[in-house]
């Protein structure tokens, strides 16, 4: 057996310079040679992979440092502090409280506001707003809480399909957009009167019908809530129906004729409208005879 030494042009290195490796005579030739020279320069490379990578890390040239955003001390401390998840109840400076779900710091998902001022929203919410379906109500005496809203919000807004109901007794059950009365919907006033019908910006527009308290009622076009466009009044009354063209709430021209169950009415006209003449009316005021038309 021989004693064969490393090679001297690698014996800077110092673990190969510790190393000795008992080989057989055999050895000798080149194959044998190249194969452990291989074997060397493989554990170099190895070890300068790991030598550039150290160098990268702690090196302070700017073109080797990492492209890595490291965060301040204060800024992992704010993320580490992020509420997420169910929490009891968070207070703010105003004085207002909230008990619910959370994500990032925002509140997201099931949750119920509770403001200084006595009113109290209970739904759903989607980065910090209200969003989804939800219930916002108001304090009342002896601790009660009375409904203002139940439907659907989109980013903090009332939007889609919900009922509100108002102080004075009225509510509204439609379509909502940007926190207004805006397409199809029913309205019951507290004086008796009744709206069905296509909504614009808080007011009637488009198609709708009008009841009146004492049973008459308007059906045709609305514009910026005026009766304006074709239409018919229905004096029920009366006994008679009117059919025409209103222009700014005002009965530009339009025909009178009796409702066949007419006698029936609470308050008939005297007489009924003869069936040979057509009944012009300007107005409100109805024309019955040849006479008073020329």
């Amino acid at each position: 057996m021989t004693q064969v030494a490393v090679v001297p042009s690698l014996s800077y290195l110092p673990f190969y310079s510790v190393l000795h490796y008992q080989v057989p005579s055999e050895l000798d030739n080149t194959a044998q040679w190249i194969r452990l020279l291989i074997v060397m320069l493989i554990l170099l490379s190895w070890k300068r992979s790991r030598a550039s990578k150290a160098l990268i890390v702690g090196s302070g040239m700017p073109f080797l440092k990492s492209t890595e955003k490291k965060l301040s001390v204060s800024q992992r401390r704010e993320i580490a502090s992020y509420k997420n998840g169910l929490r009891c109840k968070i207070f703010n400076i105003s004085g207002n409280t909230y008990k619910g779900e959370w994500k990032n710091n925002e509140r997201h998902g099931k949750g119920i506001f509770l403001e200084t001022s006595g009113k109290r929203y209970e739904g759903d919410w989607e980065h910090g707003l209200r969003h989804g379906y939800g219930i916002q109500s108001h304090m009342e005496p002896h601790c009660l809480h009375a409904i203002e809203y139940t439907g659907e919000w989109y980013e903090g807004k009332r939007q889609g399909q919900g009922i509100s109901y108002y102080a004075d007794g009225s509510y509204y059950d439609g379509a909502w957009l940007d926190n207004k009365r805006h397409g199809h919907g029913r309205m019951w006033f507290a004086d008796g009167t009744f709206y069905e019908g296509e909504w614009k910006n808080d007011q009637f527009h488009g198609l709708g019908l009008f009841a009146y308290a004492n049973g008459n009622r308007y059906e045709g076009e609305w514009k910026c809530g005026l009766k304006n466009g074709c239409g018919r009044y229905y004096h029920l009354d009366s006994g008679q129906l009117q059919e025409g063209v209103w222009v700014n709430g005002n009965c530009s021209c339009s025909t009178m004729t009796d409702i066949y169950y007419r006698q029936t009415a609470k308050d008939p006209t005297q007489y009924p409208i003869p069936e040979n003449i057509q009944s012009l009316v300007y107005g409100f005021a109805p024309v019955t005879t040849v006479q008073q038309i020329i």
